[in-house]
């Protein structure tokens, strides 16, 4: 299923992409998210859990697609940058749903 069919019917996660950008996004809930960062030739994770105002507000412009910055995702593509990516950048998973398999080593 496409990720804005999965979204439009009420559910998460929600996968988005920085148009013209290396970042990619699994969006949890409206407070969390997970980012894939190519950094050079790495992949980077960083996580957003209980995000402030500020960050929910930029959530919900990666959910709405409106301002022509976010496109949406296919799970698919989020599933194979998942598994190529590193650690998080705190080097722990996020509590809950780390947003997907763990890498391979």
């Amino acid at each position: 299923m496409a990720a804005e069919d999965r979204f439009s019917l009420g559910g998460f996660p929600a996968y988005r992409r920085l148009v013209g950008g290396a970042h990619y996004y699994r969006i949890d809930g409206p407070r969390d998210f997970v980012e894939v960062q190519q950094v050079g030739s790495r992949l980077v994770r960083h996580a957003v859990n209980q995000a402030p105002y500020p960050e929910q507000i930029r959530i919900a412009e990666m959910l709405s697609c409106t301002d022509g910055r976010f496109e949406p995702l296919d799970e698919a593509v989020w599933a194979e940058l998942w598994t190529a990516s590193a650690t998080f950048t705190t080097g722990q998973p996020p509590a809950g749903n780390p947003g997907g398999p763990e890498p391979v080593e």
